[in-house]
Order: C-alpha cells, then structure tokens, then sequence
C-alpha cells in the first residue's frame, strides 16, 4: 500500500502533462493569431501578394524569372481564392504551416521523443527573433521550415525502422521543401546524404530509398528547373563561388547549413546504434537535435 499512492500520482502526472504542452502550444499560437489582422506588408510581401492574385500560368511565368520556387506562391493563391483579398489571408499562409509545426511538435515530437524536446521545439519555433518575424510574414519561410522538419523526422524514423510510409513521407516533405525555398533545398540535400550511413549496412532500405525517390524527383526534375532556374540565382550572386559563400556567411542559411550538418551526424549515429541499441527520447543527442 506505501507505492500505491505515489505510483498513482505518477501516472496521474504522466496523463497531465500532454495537456500542459497543448495548453502551451496553443497559448504560443494565439500570441501570434493576434497579429494578422493588419494591412502592414513590405516589399517582398507585396511581390508574393502580387503574385497571389495572378493567374497559374502567368504566376509561373514570373517566378521562373525570379529565384524562388512556386510552392508558397500557389498555396497563396489557394488561399487567396478561398478566402479573398484581405491582409489576413496573406499572414496565414506563414501562420498556418507554423500552426503545423506546433502539431508536429505535440503529437510525433512528443508521442517519439518526449517532453522536453516538443518543449523545445514548440518555444524555439515561436519565441526566437526569426520565428517572430517570419511566423506571420508574407513568404515562404514558414512553409519551408515546416517541410524540413516533417523531411526530418520522417529521416530519424527510417533510421529507426524503415517502414514504406516513412519512406513515402521523406519523400514527398523533402520534394516540398526543396519547391518551397532554396534553402529549404539545400537542407534536404543534406538529409539525403544522411541516407548514405544505410550503404554498407541495409541494402533492401537503400532499394526502398531509390525505388521511391529517383521516380518521383526525375519526374519531377523539369518542372523543377523551368520554375526554379538556378542559373538566375548563381548569376545575380556572381557564380557558384559567389552563391555558395554567400549562403556560408548569412546567418539564416548558416543556421539550415548547420542544423542539416547535424543531422547528418545524427543520422550516423542512429545508423550504428540500431538495431541493439535503440534511442528513445532520453537520449541526449535526441533532445539537443531539436
């Protein structure tokens, strides 16, 4: 009867917690619904609204002159079309993908990794200077930070386990991101290298991994570079040298260039540590990659 009681607090502990961290989440997400209703939008906000009202084609035909992807600006457009013309509807097209990384959070995040990390993630991506700005703003970045992460965490579960749906969820995250921003892109670049620690271990995860991924990114692949001509971008920064030092020593692109190192190292060391040693979200490494 002595380890009753406290074993009952413990597991009436364990069935609180989940409701705090939604409690918070959602606490995060109104501080930031609070501030769409405005008509307040600068330059490069102006040009995806422009591009909002557009037509497809002629959408498609001005970004592939730009150096941006057309994700963002066709999801704009949905919204666009659903919703009207009013300055809210262009703040949720950053607002909604952030509302998703706080599910992601609360729910695989937490439900794979544990508390602390969903914590983790929930206040960085809410609280930090960038997710301040870029969570209610006009562009792309909020979408392309929720594909990296979905790309992510579907990556840690291959590792981890393999399954054809986890394959399938890589895949089509990590297509999204690369559509949505070149950083993005050059994140889950990275993540693929990643899939390199599965070569001398599991060759049927390699044939999964190409099975799926070379159909769908070579059949893909035009669309691609008629809407996203790199060539543009390399040549407004002065050439693959100029590009690539210029992505090196700007703090957002250092920060994906960073984070997606990381992942790779991270990948490694699932890699090497499974099947005898599974992780679990106690694992130090698991909770300071997020």
């Amino acid at each position: 009867m002595s380890f009753s009681a406290p074993t009952s607090r413990a597991q009436r502990s364990r069935r609180f917690l989940p409701w705090l961290l939604y409690l918070y989440a959602l606490v995060l997400f109104a501080m930031h619904f609070v501030r769409i209703f405005d008509n307040s939008f600068w330059g490069d906000e102006g040009f995806s609204i422009g591009l909002a009202q557009m037509n497809v084609f002629e959408m498609l035909q001005v970004t592939a002159a730009d150096n941006h992807p057309p994700l963002y600006y066709l999801f704009t457009q949905l919204l666009y079309h659903l919703l009207g013309n009013h300055g809210y509807v262009y703040h949720l097209s950053a607002l909604i993908p952030y509302g998703l990384i706080l599910i992601l959070a609360c729910t695989v995040i937490f439900r794979q990794f544990g508390l602390i990390p969903a914590v983790v993630v929930s206040t960085f991506a809410s609280l930090t200077d960038t997710a301040i700005m870029f969570n209610v703003e006009a562009r792309m970045y909020s979408l392309g930070a929720f594909f990296v992460l979905a790309a992510y965490l579907a990556l840690h579960n291959i590792l981890h386990s393999g399954k054809t749906s986890d394959w399938v969820i890589f895949s089509v995250a990590s297509l999204c991101a690369a559509y949505t921003h070149y950083y993005a892109l050059i994140s889950v670049a990275f993540f693929y290298l990643a899939l390199l620690s599965l070569l001398p271990q599991d060759k049927s995860s390699l044939k999964k991994s190409l099975s799926l991924i070379v159909p769908q990114w070579s059949s893909t692949f035009p669309g691609f570079w008629y809407c996203f001509p790199l060539s543009n971008v390399l040549r407004q920064t002065g050439g693959p040298p100029s590009f690539l030092l210029r992505s090196i020593v700007s703090d957002s692109s250092s920060t994906l260039l960073g984070q997606s190192s990381f992942s790779v190292l991270h990948s490694f060391f699932i890699s090497q540590h499974r099947p005898s040693r599974p992780l679990n979200g106690s694992s130090p490494l698991i909770r300071s990659g997020f």
